[in-house]
Parts: structure tokens; sequence; C-alpha cells
């Protein structure tokens, strides 16, 4: 081994609190990370989502106003508040569409139930990370397009649900009314 010049005396040695606090940072950016990767498939089912978006972000950046504020008290330097808004503004933007899409889903007590739309099409599909792969021979899925209270609705299932139906065939899907008012597609 070589040896350096100032072979590393100067660097600034950290308490352990401080090394629990930035493994747990690193920690939870990975648990948002995975969540939003899961909770995907199921923000693409759900039908107004654009709706629960907008209204998730107004909230998550009138929280992080607020979090900034009582934060941002203890310092009198101007840089210093301004960090520190940025700060609870933009974690609170990129987090509150996801406790959004989580909380509609998972406190939802409301039954399921199954309401009679308009079949339009099922159109398999192919996705990759590496754009189209020709030897890959399987779908990853099939989009489901309907009309649902006179509106054009497309969602994601595993398999064709209505093999034998055609377009404009009636046919019946399975949702349920979440915890905010959003409704989603339940595939059974």
């Amino acid at each position: 081994m070589i040896p350096l010049p100032f072979g590393g005396q100067n660097r600034e040695k950290l308490k352990r609190s401080e090394y629990i606090v930035g493994i747990l940072g690193a920690l939870s950016i990975f648990l948002v990370a995975f969540l939003y990767a899961f909770e995907v498939k199921h923000i693409s089912n759900t039908f107004e989502v654009e709706s629960l978006v907008w209204r998730s972000l107004i909230v998550g950046g009138l929280v992080g106003i607020v979090a900034g504020y009582f934060f941002s008290k203890q310092f009198n330097d101007g840089l210093e508040k301004l960090k520190l808004y940025v700060f609870f503004v933009v974690i609170s933007l990129l987090l509150f569409p996801l406790l959004g899409s989580l909380s509609n889903r998972l406190l939802s007590f409301s039954p399921k139930q199954k309401i009679e739309v308009e079949l339009q099409s099922q159109e398999a599909y192919l996705q990759s990370r590496f754009g189209r792969v020709k030897t890959k021979k399987k779908k990853d899925g099939v989009f489901l397009f309907f009309v649902k209270d006179q509106k054009f609705q497309r969602v994601k299932t595993k398999e064709v649900l209505f093999p034998e139906s055609e377009k404009g065939d009636r046919v019946y899907i399975v949702t349920k009314n979440g915890f905010w008012g959003y409704e989603y597609f339940i595939e059974e």
C-alpha cells in the first residue's frame, strides 16, 4: 500500500448518532422508491387518478410550507430558512401522491362491487426496461379498455378477463370505493 500525503487525518470524525441518521435517511429513500414501484400498478387502475394526484400535491405543498415555517423558526439566517422550506416542500411533494394512493386503497372499508361497463377492447402489452425485446414471447399483461359512466377508461390486468366478449358487449368488472372517494379496479 502506497502512503498518500495527509492520509486522511484531516477527515471530519462523525458521531455515532450522525451515522445512524445517515443510514436511516438512505433506508427511507429506498423504502419510498420501493413503495412507489409497487404502488404504480394500483395508481394506474384508479379512476380519476389525476384529481387524486393533484389534490395530494396541493396538500403536500401546504404541509411542506407549514413544516418549513415551524422548523425554520430556530434559524436567523435567511438562506438557512430557505433551505429548510425547500427541503420540506420537495419532500412533501414527493411523498404525498404515494401517501394519497396508499391511504385511498388500504384504508378503504367499503365492500367490493360489480359494475356493468361497455367493453371496447382487450390488448396484450409487452414492456421492458430495455425497449422492445424481440426474443421475449410472453405478454406482460393486458390493457382492458371500456366505457364507464360515459368515460373511456383503461386498466391493467394479468390475463384477458373476457375472452368470449366483443366490442360493445356489456361486461361486469369489480371495483371498490377508496377512502378518499376514488374508485379503483380490482382484478379477481
